[in-house]
């Protein structure tokens, strides 16, 4: 009951972090109306977020115009090469995903809504996807198993506010494996051989 619970709680947060809905005050207003017993973490989860979002980005380098002109035309040849290509276009895996998106994910994966987001932020090696399971997120999530392959393979994903190094570079991430993350993300044994059976 307790595991159950905290899922729960989890799922609150995850979806008081991830709305795009008004403000972050307006959002603590609404959570806590709605789930009291969690104001104290919704608000030390809001002052996170307001503090993320105040980090200051780092200012972007000049370009000389020699680099930029010769940057425009070698885009201008890619875009050619790729308007004659036979392949259509494709949505990157993930693209546009918000929390109904991540819900309906984790639904049709018969997983928690962290276990989609771990698949989102590329957290899990790609070589720990057999066909079957790579098949399945890529129908959950309406993407072609070779460019979810190619998405996965890709370094994890650094969230916002990233903290960095003092020489400015981010801190890598390493990946992790299937049975790491399933267990990171809470998963019950139900849902484990499930995952691993496909």
């Amino acid at each position: 009951m307790s595991a159950e619970n905290d899922r729960f709680r989890e799922d609150i947060l995850i979806d008081f972090a991830t709305s795009d809905v008004g403000t972050v005050e307006q959002r603590l207003g609404q959570f806590s109306r709605e789930h009291p017993e969690m104001t104290s973490e919704l608000e030390s989860l809001a002052r996170d977020l307001n503090a993320m979002a105040r980090t200051a980005r780092p200012e972007p380098e000049a370009i000389d115009d020699g680099a930029a002109k010769l940057a425009l035309s070698r885009y201008a040849r890619i875009e050619a090469s790729l308007a004659k290509s036979p392949q259509a276009w494709e949505r990157a895996p993930f693209a546009g995903f918000g929390v109904p998106e991540i819900k309906a994910a984790a639904t049709a994966l018969g997983v928690n809504r962290s276990f989609v987001i771990m698949l989102r932020d590329r957290v899990i090696a790609v070589e720990e996807f057999g066909a079957g399971l790579l098949s399945a997120i890529a129908k959950a999530i309406d993407a072609q198993v070779d460019g979810l392959r190619d998405y996965l393979g890709m370094p994890v994903a650094q969230p916002n506010g990233q903290m960095m190094k003092s020489d400015g570079k981010p801190v890598a991430s390493t990946k992790r494996t299937l049975k790491e993350a399933m267990d990171d993300a809470g998963l019950d044994d139900e849902q484990k051989r499930r995952l691993l059976s496909l």
